[in-house]
């Protein structure tokens, strides 16, 4: 049976009381996540709150995160419990580590089978998780096991200057540095675009994959790069920012308004070179640009979401009409 109240492990081993192992968390962000933990459910009617809960969490492409989290656990019935956790810190690697809230999951376990010598204890769980404010967690989108370096979503025409993407590739290679694209989009240029991949020889590292939808494009490189020669407000830049996608993109049209302070350092648009250096930086040292990545998602989130933009419209228009009345 356990105990009505528990304490983190640390302090468990110093007072000589018996442990809790701590949850693990795996394959959270592949569709199909495992949760390795003791399968025993808290006592009908018992109150367990784990103040110093600590979480460990096994995501795509070898990242791993560790979280500081309190958890209030409840028996609503026989070998079944119903619990609310709040994470208050975490670190993730190559993100630097972030305290206050940032969501809160509610949950329940029911427990198949009870524990004896021979016979481990065997349970089902399910949670629903909220991420929320500007320490929220960041989305975890599985990357396939063939993900490229990069990926690059967008017609194949000159105005989103995937020319210039493959030219900096070229740069890459022959510095030494060997990086592989996914391109995904359709257009008039396909077949110029593999003439040139060809022609500059970075063709085995480009895989033009056709029409995808975005979400699905994002698991296929890690990190999102988009080279435009102009744009209007790409909603490919706020869908990504908003799932905390590392980015790279250009300094062209509204694009500058969302990056706010981060707009310099988007890059000159047409410029294979400063692109080729972009790429090679963050490729070589991906911190920085996932600790920028987070900000941007808050940014994006308290400056760009769809309430946000729609009042803003909305009141360009009223300040509209009462200029033309007036």
């Amino acid at each position: 049976m356990r105990r009505l109240w528990s304490i983190a492990p640390v302090v468990v081993f110093l007072s000589g009381l018996p442990a809790v192992a701590q949850p693990s968390y795996r394959n959270l962000d592949a569709g199909h996540p495992t949760r390795v933990e003791d399968a025993e459910v808290t006592e009908r009617y018992a109150l367990d709150l784990d103040v110093l809960n600590l979480r460990y969490d096994e995501l795509s492409n070898l990242r791993t995160r560790l979280l500081y989290e309190p958890r209030l656990t409840y028996g609503v019935l026989p070998r079944t419990e119903a619990w609310i956790r709040v994470p208050l810190f975490y670190r993730e690697r190559e993100v630097q580590p972030r305290g206050g809230i940032a969501g809160i999951g509610a949950g329940a376990m029911y427990q198949f089978t009870i524990e004896s010598e021979h016979v481990p204890a065997l349970a089902m769980a399910t949670e629903v998780f909220k991420p929320t404010g500007p320490n929220a967690l960041p989305a975890s989108v599985s990357l396939r096991a063939d993900a490229a370096d990069i990926v690059c979503v967008g017609e194949l025409r000159p105005v989103k200057a995937i020319d210039v993407l493959i030219e900096a590739l070229a740069l890459l290679k022959r510095s030494g540095r060997r990086v592989s694209a996914a391109i995904a989009g359709e257009g008039p240029e396909g077949a110029a675009l593999k003439a040139q991949a060809l022609r500059l020889d970075v063709a085995d590292q480009v895989r033009f994959i056709g029409y995808c939808p975005a979400r699905e494009a994002f698991t296929m490189g890690r990190m999102l790069v988009i080279p435009s020669r102009a744009e209007s407000l790409p909603y490919i830049i706020l869908e990504s920012a908003a799932a905390a996608i590392p980015l790279i993109t250009t300094n062209v049209g509204g694009i500058p308004e969302v990056f706010g302070p981060q707009a310099g350092r988007l890059v000159a648009p047409g410029d294979s070179a400063t692109l080729a250096a972009a790429l090679g930086a963050a490729l070589a040292d991906p911190a920085p640009l996932r600790n920028e990545t987070l900000t941007l998602r808050a940014r994006v989130q308290a400056e760009f979401s769809a309430d946000v933009m729609t009042e803003g419209v909305l009141a360009a228009y009223t300040e509209a009409i009462v200029k033309f009345r007036s």
